[in-house]
């Protein structure tokens, strides 16, 4: 059941989330109600195709015309906890899948108020066999698993109705200032590009800031990212070293040291 549900943005405005959710055909033996798990997609990219719900329609996408390329690899999660009678919430995020705003790639707010929503949405869905009762957990894997780990921290404040049980918060990308070396450079170094532009989104005042660094290829490369897909995300722009992007060499990192607007935001 595909689904657009109310949140609330990391400034505190109404915002519209996309999802699906899914019902198991088996059933569930363990204790008590059917429990609902909550899915917080891995990086997927920047442009509304590359929407983890739309991954469930169409596992793999290729449109040349517009060279993108995305694949649904949540579905191999999603699956596994259907075969064990476990309901499935896929939750995407917050302008990924809405035309609204930019995705806001790693927001700690955002994405953890998606999944907490996420839950919220399906317990009022009709038709299933979740109940208000049902245990509750989120999942995730490096940008999931930091929606995950976001989540929990934030549900006893932000959503204290839910009954959750536990969170598996797998390989969160937690440190971002380590995390920007660690991909600076690499074959998903494009996640560099859909997280300044997610940050743009969230404090446009400091767009100017960004800007006055980047060269014409960095411009360039922020414009066409925002709507790109992992997969055409690796054939493009690969190994794409950030000091080639700025006026002056400067890494990314190094620009985060010179401006503790920046960094802050980060942090």
């Amino acid at each position: 059941t595909r689904v657009m549900f109310k949140s609330t943005d990391a400034r505190n405005k109404p915002v519209a989330i996309t999802g699906a959710y899914l019902e198991p055909e088996k059933k569930w033996t363990g204790k008590g109600k059917r429990p609902l798990v909550v899915v917080g997609a891995g990086t997927m990219g920047q442009g509304d195709q590359c929407s983890p719900s739309m991954g469930l329609q169409h596992p793999i996408a290729l449109d040349l015309s517009e060279e993108s390329m995305s694949a649904g690899y949540e579905i191999l999660s999603v699956y596994r906890l259907l075969d064990k009678g476990v309901a499935v919430m896929l939750s995407d995020y917050v302008g990924l899948g809405t035309t609204d705003r930019d995705h806001t790639y790693m927001n700690r707010l955002d994405q953890g108020h998606a999944l907490n929503d996420a839950a919220r949405a399906a317990l009022n869905l009709s038709g299933t066999t979740i109940t208000t009762s049902s245990k509750i957990g989120f999942y995730g894997y490096s940008q999931g698993g930091g929606a995950s780990g976001a989540a929990a921290e934030l549900q006893p404040s932000y959503a204290p109705e839910l009954n959750l049980a536990g969170a598996y918060v797998g390989a969160p990308p937690a440190d971002l200032v380590k995390t920007i070396d660690g991909i600076d450079g690499s074959a998903l170094a494009v996640a560099l590009a859909w997280t300044i532009n997610g940050m743009m989104v969230h404090a446009p005042e400091l767009a100017p800031k960004i800007d006055q660094y980047m060269n014409d290829k960095g411009k360039a490369l922020l414009q066409d990212s925002k709507t790109r897909c992992v997969g055409d995300g690796f054939i493009k722009y690969a190994f794409t070293k950030t000091k080639d992007l700025t006026k002056d060499g400067s890494t990314l990192a190094q620009v985060l040291n010179k401006e503790p607007q920046l960094k802050a935001l980060v942090d």
